[in-house]
């Protein structure tokens, strides 16, 4: 019999603060609890399958909020705690499109070593998924890529999610040359139309997918387009 699988988890956990405007032109802020890998480990909880989130979390208000939620779910919390503040992203509306403003700099989810990585990875770690913020840029991605590189020489599975926020990306060619790095490590390759678009800007959605196959040695690649749905290539090629 297989062992269940034991899954960590990397990358921002934050708040997003939505701002809209009431009918009566009032600003009014809702605050949302959310990081793309944050919500992964929510998921991976819900399913019954062991998940522990690597990522430091704040002791302030935000951080007593997030790490509360995590223990309800039954995500194991792995890392210490920080005294730092939680990233926050001010989400404002146009027309129903979300535009961000991260507050990130010196935040809880970016104090990441990678002796605090290896400390809080479970020993029974089956495979490891970082993504989003994670890379974005900063010693932390260091720190990250180094992590995920480790796992998969370790035999870990993995998963990579870019989720490409280009105003939080100071250096787009060193981002675009870390994630063919990590490609190199990567398991399952999980991208959006828009990531890949970004990423690769001078090809067609369709001819970026073919170069991503050609330059990574993964399993699985699933693309996700918004309303259009989701395509799914295996390593003998397009399956759904």
């Amino acid at each position: 019999m297989q062992p269940d699988p034991v899954i960590a988890i990397g990358g921002e956990n934050l708040i997003d603060s939505v701002q809209s405007t009431s009918p009566a032109g009032d600003v009014l802020c809702t605050d949302n609890l959310g990081g793309s890998p944050y919500n992964v480990a929510v998921a991976l909880a819900r399913q019954g399958v062991a998940a522990h989130y690597l990522t430091p979390i704040s002791t302030d208000s935000f951080g007593q909020l997030l790490a509360e939620n995590l223990t309800r779910e039954g995500v194991i919390i792995a890392a210490p705690r920080s005294n730092a503040t939680t990233t926050q992203a001010i989400v404002t509306l146009e027309d129903g499109v979300p535009h961000y403003q991260f507050l990130r700099d010196n935040t809880a989810e970016r104090a990441v070593t990678t002796n605090l990585i290896d400390t809080a990875m479970p020993k029974t770690a089956s495979h490891l998924h970082v993504g989003s913020l994670a890379f974005a840029g900063g010693a932390d991605a260091d720190v990250w890529e180094t992590a995920f590189h480790a796992a998969a020489q370790q035999g870990l599975t993995t998963s990579l999610d870019p989720n490409v926020r280009p105003s939080l990306v100071d250096d787009p060619d060193e981002f675009r040359a870390r994630f063919r790095r990590l490609l190199s490590s990567a398991t399952v390759v999980k991208l959006s139309d828009e990531d890949i678009g970004w990423i690769y800007p001078d090809l067609s959605i369709d001819n970026a997918m073919t170069r991503l196959r050609e330059e990574s040695q993964a399993a699985l690649f699933a693309l996700t387009k918004g309303p259009d749905g989701a395509e799914l290539w295996a390593t003998n090629g397009h399956v759904a």
